[in-house]
């Protein structure tokens, strides 16, 4: 009886091992040989098979579909950064004020800023427009310079007289958000 019921365990494995292959286009190795006959709860076992059917190993074709899956995932790149805006601006001052006396950019803006010095109630030196980010150097009354930076943060750009470097009371205000 129990040579009967291995027998029928047997072509059972065997079958579904042909059915696998099939349906998987790979190719199953052939049966190995009874181990123990007399003992009815061993089954012999390919290579790429397992007793428990639960197994962790997956079939081929699975493990493929989450190698290209993961490729997939992989190969995926994000857009690449826009490029930073290009923000231009126009400052007039003499020695008391600027218009505007405020500009407001973006982080990582490129700015050209053309700082121009009116003709009246200015010095007859001209000014200097200094700061940690920006030194225009000398601007002659009814000249014009333009300087361009990199917003990275908020500063004040303050007016000078050239010949004597006394601060006058116009400023510009760089906001950065």
């Amino acid at each position: 009886m129990k040579k009967v019921l291995f027998a029928i365990m047997f072509i059972a494995l065997v079958a579904a091992a042909c059915n696998k292959s099939t349906t998987s286009n790979t190719q199953t190795p052939a049966a190995q040989p009874p181990l123990d006959s007399s003992n009815s709860s061993s089954v012999s076992q390919t290579p790429d098979q397992t007793t428990n059917q639960t197994a962790t190993t997956p079939p081929t074709t699975q493990t493929q579909t989450q190698k290209s899956s993961s490729t997939t995932t992989t190969t995926q790149t994000p857009p690449p950064p826009s490029p930073p805006a290009v923000k231009n601006f126009s400052v007039t001052a003499d020695d008391s004020v600027a218009t505007p006396s405020t500009i407001t950019v973006n982080r990582s803006d490129k700015v050209n800023l053309t700082l121009s010095v009116s003709t009246s109630n200015v010095y007859y030196g001209g000014l200097d427009f200094r700061s940690s980010v920006v030194n225009s150097g000398t601007i002659l009354p009814g000249a014009s310079k333009t300087v361009s930076f990199t917003a990275d943060s908020s500063f004040t750009i303050n007016c000078f007289w050239p010949s004597s470097g006394v601060e006058k009371t116009s400023h510009i205000d760089v906001v950065v958000k």
